[in-house]
């Protein structure tokens, strides 16, 4: 009898301790979301359905469209050229709560994510400006006797030939090389500007994003969001300051090949890490 006993006070004490945890945790989850409606660096929206990816899928919907609204109002001709809103927000952070039987997705996407998206295509639609021309005035010109003037030969100054040279080719010196014959010239040279020195997880998203809209990425990603085809992706981990430690290439066999070090790696050395991913156009 006191065994039954001690087993029933077990019992309810485990159910009330998963209870009080669950409480806490859906305490925690509001709270921060109440943090980031607060907080006018971030661009958010969400939705509640029956799981928790049916309600993800309407809150993308919705979040594209708040993105596309901010993009425009940021710069109408740049923003203009982003057809894609959707893809934006499927790199959004995402917190799952319950509410009630259903699932609650709040999406929530940095403003400073996405204006360097803004940024770039702003730059790459706006025509260049042309000097303006002065009407052209008829001037009579004295009778002499015709004049041919010597050809002028243009002389390159060697230091601006230098800085010339220079120019074109610092983004092939400040990448590493990368040692992959899986990949293309072009791919190489993207992959390595993930490999600068000092580069952090907001700057390697930026790059995405500039890469994204010149439809050289496909698909990309972060933690809250995995891909559907992971052996296909590419992936780039931060330390706890945010980092990049390492880039990961495509699944060979359990192995990826680590751009930052040139040696194959489980991508489980990483479970703990921050990251983002892409996967590459051909």
């Amino acid at each position: 009898m006191k065994k039954n006993v001690y087993i029933f006070v077990c019992f309810m004490f485990q159910l009330f301790f998963l209870f009080t945890s669950t409480e806490l945790l859906a305490q925690s989850a509001s709270k921060q979301i109440n943090e980031i409606k607060r907080n006018e660096a971030f661009l958010f929206e969400e939705a509640t359905a029956a799981t928790a990816k049916e309600a993800r899928d309407m809150a993308v919907v919705k979040l594209a469209k708040i993105i596309a609204d901010y993009m425009k109002e940021k710069n109408p001709e740049g923003a203009a050229n982003l057809d894609d809103f959707k893809d934006l927000a499927e790199g959004a952070e995402e917190i799952v709560t319950d509410r009630g039987s259903q699932k609650r997705v709040f999406l929530y996407f940095s403003k400073r994510d996405i204006d360097a998206t803004a940024e770039e295509a702003s730059q790459t639609s706006t025509p260049q400006n042309t000097p303006k021309q002065e009407p052209e005035h008829n001037i009579p010109q004295p009778e002499s006797e015709s004049y041919t003037p010597e050809p002028v030969v243009e002389v390159e100054d060697p230091v601006m030939a230098d800085n010339t040279s220079e120019t074109r080719n610092s983004e092939s010196q400040s990448n590493k090389p990368i040692l992959d014959d899986s990949l293309a010239e072009w791919q190489k040279r993207l992959i390595g500007n993930f490999l600068k020195d000092g580069l952090t997880l907001l700057s390697a998203k930026d790059l995405v994003n500039t890469y994204r809209i010149e439809n050289k990425i496909k698909r990309y990603g972060s933690k809250t969001n995995p891909p559907s085809q992971a052996g296909q992706a590419f992936y780039i981990f931060a330390d706890e300051a945010g980092n990049v430690i390492a880039v990961l290439g495509r699944d060979e066999g359990g192995q990826r090949m680590n751009y930052a070090s040139g040696n194959y790696e489980n991508i489980s050395n990483y479970n703990s890490k921050n990251y983002i991913w892409f996967t590459l156009n051909k």
